[in-house]
């Protein structure tokens, strides 16, 4: 594995946590049994989600299209 599937492998498994916490939470919130407080509103966390989501599937694009354009862009 060299250094660029690294990265790729690091940002999808940055991804997948990410929207792990974000459906813990939004199953979190369903629970009308719930108490727990959070600091950050769901809209900022959705922001977060969407962006990053965002930067993933321009990577993947990016993959998918060759070895020319993965080496031209950063993830």
């Amino acid at each position: 594995m060299n250094q660029q599937e690294l990265l790729f492998s690091a940002r999808l498994s940055s991804v997948n946590s990410l929207l792990g916490r974000y459906i813990a939470r939004l199953m979190n919130e369903a629970d009308p049994l719930s108490r727990t407080e959070y600091t950050v509103p769901l809209a900022e966390v959705e922001q977060e989600v969407g962006t990053e989501l965002a930067k993933l599937a321009h990577a993947i694009l990016n993959k998918a299209a060759g070895p020319s354009l993965e080496a031209s862009s950063h993830l």
